[in-house]
């Protein structure tokens, strides 16, 4: 989303007021526009996610993974 190029003139002149709003115009509905965007990945992360099948089952290990209750073992790791 970004702010409509008529909302930021009124925004940029100082006549950010209701008034002004209704003289243009301008809802809430108009301040907004949406743009339209694309997401890619690298290729590293494309062969990542092809090799996690989406078919495999996430398993309690995994979660336990992602706690941080390994954290002093992990700094140990890194020094």
């Amino acid at each position: 989303m970004k702010l409509t190029d008529s909302f930021m003139e009124l925004y940029r002149n100082n006549n950010f007021t209701g008034e002004k709003l209704r003289e243009k115009n301008l809802s809430w509905v108009d301040i907004f526009e949406e743009i339209h965007i694309k997401v890619s990945n690298s290729a590293i992360i494309s062969a990542f996610m092809t090799e996690r099948e989406a078919d495999t089952p996430v398993t309690q290990c995994d979660y336990d993974r992602l706690q941080l209750s390994t954290k002093p073992q992990m700094e140990r790791n890194v020094d």
